[in-house]
């Protein structure tokens, strides 16, 4: 029994700590994209700006894996929402709207994960899991993905 409880212990709190990670990740990514915090930065300050990026989008690829789709999915957002700031500062035919949609995807994104996680680390915790979790976090992701609108036109 002690084994299986400090098991749970180590488990949760490694995911607890993978959670906190993501969120201030994504929190780093969206600080830096705030189209009124590039429009008032010098070039100097725009160069942080997309360094910042590089380095919270590569230090988030290390908390993911390739081999689960969600997670790859969630990669390549990163990596396609660092492309679309960098070419927005660099005045590279990025409108503002097109950011400001990026930016509610990558909000989403992880508004969705976030929740995912949460309710699986409470799951996990109580004792409550199935054989198959990982097709059970895949479908309590899809739940909470279903709250958002599929495109604008939901909205």
């Amino acid at each position: 029994m002690q084994r299986k409880n400090n098991s749970i212990t180590v488990i949760t709190g490694y995911r607890l700590e993978r959670r906190q990670k993501m969120l201030n990740l994504v929190s780093i990514l969206l600080a830096n994209s705030d189209p009124y915090y590039i429009e008032s930065s010098n070039e100097i300050e725009k160069k942080n700006i997309i360094k910042e990026l590089s380095k919270a989008s590569n230090e988030f690829r290390t908390i993911f894996v390739y081999t689960f789709e969600k997670d790859k999915h969630f990669i390549q957002l990163v990596y396609s929402f660092r492309k679309l700031v960098y070419n927005y500062i660099t005045n590279n035919n990025v409108t503002l709207e097109e950011l400001k949609e990026a930016r509610e995807e990558l909000a989403k994104e992880c508004d969705i994960y976030s929740a995912t996680d949460w309710k699986r680390i409470k799951l996990e915790t109580v004792g409550k899991t199935n054989n198959r979790f990982i097709s059970t976090w895949s479908s309590i992701f899809d739940e909470y993905k279903s709250n958002y609108p599929k495109d604008k036109s939901d909205k």
